[in-house]
C-alpha cells in the first residue's frame, strides 16, 4: 500500500505489484474515508488516466458516482475528494496508445476487421456460459 492506494499493476511511489504487467501502466485500488482528499500523480509519460467508482463517490472538481467511470487526458495531478459516504475506486494511467483505435460494444481494436473478429469471439464465448452467469451487469470489482 501507498497511502490509501493498493498497487494492483505496475509500481507507484516505490511500491510494486507482484503481478507482472507491461511497462507503462499503473493500476491502483483506492479507499478514501468520508471527505478525505487524495491526489493521484501519474508516473512520468503516462498521459491518459481513467477511474471507476464501486462504492460511495467523488465530489469537488471531479464528480464521479458509484458505477460511473471518468477519463482524463494529459493527466498531471488528479485531485480527488471522497463524498460523505467515502469512496472506493480503481484508478489507472498508461502511456497513450500510438495507434488510432476502433471501439465496439465489447472491445477496442486497431482496425474494423480486428474489432469484428474480437466481438464475434466474445459472442461465441457467451453462448458457452450458463444463462445465469450471462445475465446482469458485471461489477467493475467487488471489494
Amino acid at each position: 500500500m501507498t497511502g490509501p492506494a493498493t498497487v494492483i499493476l505496475g509500481d507507484y511511489e516505490g511500491k510494486a505489484s507482484p503481478v507482472r504487467s507491461p511497462a507503462g501502466i499503473t493500476y491502483l485500488m483506492v479507499t478514501l474515508t468520508p471527505g478525505q482528499t487524495w491526489t493521484y500523480d501519474a508516473p512520468a509519460g503516462q498521459g491518459v488516466a481513467w477511474l471507476a467508482v464501486s462504492h460511495g463517490g467523488l465530489v469537488g472538481v471531479n464528480v464521479v458516482q458509484r458505477g460511473e467511470m471518468a477519463i482524463f487526458q494529459g493527466t498531471g495531478d488528479i485531485g480527488l475528494q471522497a463524498s460523505s459516504d467515502g469512496a472506493r475506486f480503481v484508478i489507472a494511467s498508461a502511456i497513450a496508445h500510438p495507434f488510432d483505435l476502433v471501439t465496439g460494444y465489447y472491445s477496442v481494436r486497431t482496425n474494423r476487421a480486428a474489432l469484428a473478429e474480437g466481438e464475434a469471439r466474445i459472442a461465441e464465448l457467451r453462448t458457452r456460459l450458463p444463462a445465469e452467469q450471462a445475465s446482469g451487469q458485471p461489477p467493475v470489482f467487488r471489494g
